[in-house]
Formats: structure tokens, sequence, C-alpha cells
């Protein structure tokens, strides 16, 4: 199944999926909707920061653990502010 990804924001919600029922998502379907890389998925499972649920010898993530990890991650005032410069600063750097 493929994976597409809207922004949404103006409606509060950070991405909408195409396929809303579908509960559990494979790492690659992860690493689209967060936009970044499989391996980045692995650091925040293996940091403790996102749940991974084991079916047989493949790794599945509820939909709802995804949302509640985009909500947790959620930066908003002066700690927005400050993780934008934040990456500002990367980007000149790099």
């Amino acid at each position: 199944m493929e994976l597409t990804l809207t922004s949404n924001t103006s409606k509060g919600n950070l991405f909408s999926m195409s396929n809303p029922e579908k509960e559990f998502l494979s790492t690659s379907d992860v690493a689209e909707w967060l936009d970044v890389s499989t391996a980045t998925i692995y650091k925040f499972v293996e940091k403790g920061d996102l749940p991974v649920y084991r079916l047989g010898r493949i790794n599945k993530f509820r939909r709802s653990d995804i949302e509640e990890f985009i909500q947790k991650n959620k930066l908003v005032g002066v700690t927005a502010v400050h993780a934008l410069k934040e990456d500002h600063s990367e980007e000149v750097k790099g």
C-alpha cells in the first residue's frame, strides 16, 4: 500500500495518511510519514521514545503511538523559536 502524506496543519493535524484504517505501519511507512530516515526511527525506538511491536520477524508501529509521539514532540512558544534557531544554525554550518 502506498502512503500519501498531506499537510493538514490548518485543521490541527500534522499529516494525514491515505488509509486511516491501517492500524499497524512498517518502519518505512513511519519514516516516510515523519520525513526521516529509517535509521532515525531505529534511534527513536532504541531511546525508548517510540514503541515497536514485533510480529514474527517484522517490526510494526501502531498508528496511535506515532500520533502520540508527534504530539509529545510538539514545540510551542520560546522552545519552538529556540529549536528553529538551532536548526537554522545547523543549515548554515552544513
